[in-house]
């Protein structure tokens, strides 16, 4: 089977089909006009919990369990999935058309490490496999409390150290550079709202500070940077896409 083949064949796959489908509905609109509609979009989410009933009354109802919040994120992160895969199916057909990839052979599968982090993310929103992994760390007797701010904590450093793995193929996608930045900002700030209540720094802070810092106010906090970060990530992988065609584009005029 010629490279070429290959490439259609994953490209009318059923993940293909689906990556194309999700990359369409963005409707060939700039980034720019994509990150402000994905993080208004968040905005309104957000606002929802907190004003529908009966958030009213229990403001953290929207945002645990299988309720709106999760229901927003499970869906953002099966988008950034997709988008990745599509980056990478580009990736794929331009480096096979061209029969040279100038970062290196495996560089391009930056972009499938990328989709299947992000769709076991999916899965563990569905699934909450950290929480069973809390049980297991619990049976040796270390009951965390905190095993949440500890899983976003573990993917935010795979994530960087992936990127730092594949900075060659990442380093060619500038233009996705401000959007990641974005969204590792907003995990670095959700992590620090967990550390705040694990060192117990409340004391040492402003009053005003002390809602943010409640039960409720650190998880709505939490919660919401999270979804935030997901926004940003739609962002940066939808200008990959694009940025992606956009190369395949030109190394193709030059090798004809």
């Amino acid at each position: 089977m010629t490279q070429g083949s290959k490439s259609v064949r994953r490209s009318n796959s059923i993940p293909g089909r689906f990556s194309r489908f999700i990359l369409n509905l963005f409707g060939n609109r700039p980034p720019a006009q994509i990150g402000v509609i994905v993080i208004g979009l968040n905005i309104l989410v957000i606002a929802a919990a907190l004003l529908l009933p009966p958030a009213r009354e229990s403001p953290m109802y929207y945002f645990k369990g299988p309720r709106l919040i999760s229901f927003m994120s499970l869906v953002q992160l099966i988008v950034i999935a997709a988008l990745a895969w599509q980056v990478y199916l580009e990736r794929l057909a331009h480096s096979e058309e061209t029969l040279e990839d100038s970062r290196g052979p495996h560089s391009r599968h930056l972009w499938l490490v990328i989709c299947l982090g992000f769709f076991f993310m999916a899965v563990d929103e569905i699934t909450a496999v950290h929480l069973y992994l809390d049980r297991a760390i619990s049976a040796f007797g270390t009951h965390t409390g905190r095993i949440h701010g500890i899983t976003v904590s573990f993917y935010s450093i795979g994530a960087i150290g992936v990127l730092i793995f594949f900075r060659r193929e990442f380093v060619t996608f500038r233009r996705s550079w401000l959007p990641f930045a974005a969204a590792f900002f907003c995990l670095v700030v959700a992590i620090a709202f967990d550390s705040m209540v694990i060192y117990k720094v409340e004391p040492w802070l402003p009053e005003f500070c002390d809602i943010f810092l409640s039960r409720s106010g650190r998880g709505i906090t939490e919660e919401s940077l999270e979804l935030f970060s997901e926004g940003f990530f739609i962002t940066a992988l939808y200008t990959s896409a694009v940025e992606a065609r956009r190369i395949g584009g030109n190394d193709l005029a030059n090798s004809n």
